[in-house]
């Protein structure tokens, strides 16, 4: 599966901002085995976010949109998505209460931002939607009809992290049909040793993935193999294996 980020922020566009969010978010889909496609950076501006989405959809499996969530920032993702897919959105009561229970639970509570939650729990129909237990933005995950993988998270870090180990993981995961395995050298006598020139040609191919760590009194080289079947990434890793063993012979 290959999947693509759009980041909302203005703040990270000028630069004022490090784009934290999207590096954890490719981070963890790297885990899974998903192709980071493109990231891309845009501010609050509707016709814009629905331009770079359409072209994400295009190319990509899965489009995972950060920010423009929240009562403060007026669900411009939410309506981006909905126009999309000509999806209404309607007033979600459980989800209303949840986040009036957020703002009574970090003591913000009060009449203003309380009426502004209503805007909040609109929600895309069809959608599942994501609420985290740190504050009052939401998020949602939308499945299409032509089978795209559409996930809107909030920007803050506590919250994206919580909403993603929490629901999105578990969304992916199953639908991931890759396999891994992985084997390491260990290379005490070789800390003086140029490894990345050695196997330069190996790190540069994108599969099987080769790494170098360099630890405390030695040396580690990693390989790991991503293939559609156990028995394929086996195949594969012990081949690769065996062609290190020729290049590192002098040092295991």
């Amino acid at each position: 599966m290959i999947a693509e980020i759009i980041t909302v922020s203005k703040e990270i566009l000028l630069g004022e901002q490090l784009n934290s969010s999207a590096k954890y978010i490719s981070k963890e889909l790297s885990i899974l085995g998903i192709d980071i496609n493109r990231s891309t950076v845009t501010d609050y501006d509707k016709s814009k976010l629905q331009s770079l989405f359409n072209e994400a959809l295009s190319r990509s499996d899965i489009v995972i949109i950060l920010g423009g969530l929240g009562v403060y920032k007026s669900n411009l993702t939410k309506d981006v998505v909905a126009k999309k897919y000509n999806e209404p959105l309607f007033f979600n009561q459980e989800m209303y209460l949840r986040l009036v229970n957020n703002l009574k639970a970090i003591n913000k509570y009060n009449v203003k931002v309380t009426r502004a939650l209503l805007t909040e729990a609109y929600v895309l129909k069809n959608s599942i939607n994501l609420v985290c237990k740190y504050s009052t933005t939401s998020g949602f995950i939308y499945n299409s009809r032509d089978n795209k993988h559409v996930i809107c998270l909030p920007i803050e870090n506590k919250e994206l992290i919580s909403m993603y180990l929490s629901n999105v993981k578990p969304y992916l995961m199953p639908r991931v049909s890759y396999y891994f395995e992985s084997y390491s050298f260990f290379l005490k006598h070789a800390t003086e040793v140029d490894l990345y020139n050695l196997l330069k040609q190996e790190m540069l191919k994108s599969t099987p993935k080769v790494e170098i760590e360099v630890l405390s009194g030695y040396q580690k080289v990693s390989v790991t193999c991503k293939a559609r079947t156990k028995e394929e990434a086996k195949l594969l890793l012990d081949k690769k294996v065996l062609r290190l063993r020729v290049l590192l012979k002098n040092y295991i």
